[in-house]
């Protein structure tokens, strides 16, 4: 479906099936799914919220500073609703790196993630030098908006999302109206969002995407029905940074197919992995590298038995890779083969991974080595 910008794209989603999981989210040990109803309040409180914190025009740009999370999503909905434009910038970057995207993009409101990250924009507001080239202040407006402030003392330069999204509430009815003419005036060739590159050889520089820019990966990833059903129903797993691209795509499948969001984190990946069986889950080559070493290295501490049958399935499974991804049947003979090493090892190590319901399992932002392909590949994992 054709979308005219994001933000359609989020209220349509919402409007369908309010009841549908947006999110999925870890709450203590234990898995709870977030439904559209109860996050479509929260976009529109947040974007009333962020009109009122600060004289904002449109276009005007919003940074968000911070690791991946469920408001982290519902933050950059809520800008990009009001004609916001998001600067996402990764948690781990520098005062002075994160001074230096903040003037690039002329970001005038700023959303830190905690006091580490609110510490930084202190650090650089006033000005910062950064590839040896000074920098005056920035041109910010309002306060910081910090996601999780504890531990930090009350001060006049912070609020909390919680008072922005209380405030918001509190004057949705007046702001009503500009925000339903602020959503009226996006289009599908405004700039949406930035990216940065690493900036190894230099000062990082903002790749400028627009709406069309995004829809065009996710109408693209509809044609060719990458996400079919089992996906949708387990979910997209979420742990990439969302100052990345990759990750970025993710974030916005999940409307677009009607899929939740399944957050996690880079510290948490394995845990969350085993306990939220995603549908979906999208990684960078060294997180398949480990997955396969830590396989590997529980099978060289297993008696000399269970290294034998695990060899011989592991080999079963590679025989099956020339027919699984050309969609031939399998020969009788290694068809019965495949179902006891199936049955015996692999259906297990895809169930100790948290994969057995994974439907597509994508690798991305660098070349994947042909040997690890192999692996999962016939591990039964595609």
């Amino acid at each position: 479906m054709l979308f005219p910008h994001i933000p359609a794209m989020v209220l349509d989603r919402a409007g369908k099936d309010p009841a549908a999981p947006a999110f999925r989210i870890r709450l203590g040990e234990h898995w709870s799914d977030v439904p559209w109803r109860d996050v479509l309040p929260r976009i529109e409180a947040i974007a009333a919220g962020l009109l009122s914190a600060a004289e904002l025009s449109r276009g005007a740009r919003v940074s968000i500073i911070g690791n991946t999370s469920m408001d982290w999503v519902i933050l950059d909905f809520a800008a990009m609703s009001v004609g916001l434009q998001t600067v996402p910038v990764y948690a781990s970057l520098l005062p002075s790196e994160v001074g230096f995207m903040h003037a690039d993009t002329s970001v005038e409101l700023v959303v830190a993630e905690n006091a580490d990250q609110l510490g930084k924009v202190r650090a650089c507001r006033e000005g910062f030098r950064f590839f040896d080239v000074d920098y005056g202040p920035l041109a910010l407006r309002g306060k910081v908006i910090v996601v999780n402030p504890a531990g930090l003392a009350p001060a006049d330069d912070w609020e909390s999302l919680a008072d922005v999204e209380a405030r918001g509430k509190a004057r949705l009815a007046d702001l009503r109206a500009e925000m339903k003419d602020r959503l009226a005036s996006v289009k599908r060739a405004d700039i949406a969002t930035f990216t940065y590159t690493s900036g190894t050889t230099g000062p990082p520089k903002a790749v400028i995407q627009t709406h069309g820019n995004m829809l065009s990966l996710l109408e693209n990833i509809e044609e060719v029905n990458l996400f079919g059903p089992e996906v949708r129903a387990g979910g997209l797993f979420l742990f990439l940074p969302l100052a990345h691209s990759f990750g970025r795509l993710i974030e916005l499948a999940g409307a677009f197919f009607a899929s939740p969001l399944v957050i996690s984190s880079v510290a948490t990946l394995a845990a969350d992995l085993a306990g939220s069986r995603p549908g979906f889950f999208p990684g960078a080559p060294r997180v398949y590298e480990k997955m396969k070493g830590k396989i590997e290295g529980g099978v060289a501490a297993a008696p000399p038995l269970r290294q034998k049958i695990f060899r011989w399935a592991l080999g079963v499974g590679k025989e099956t890779i020339p027919f699984v991804t050309t969609g031939r049947a399998l020969p009788l003979g290694l068809k019965l083969r495949h179902a006891i090493a199936d049955k015996v090892v692999l259906s297990k190590l895809r169930a100790r991974l948290g994969l057995d319901r994974a439907a597509v399992l994508l690798s991305g932002s660098a070349p994947l080595r042909s040997d690890v392909h192999e692996f999962f590949l016939a591990l039964g994992l595609l």
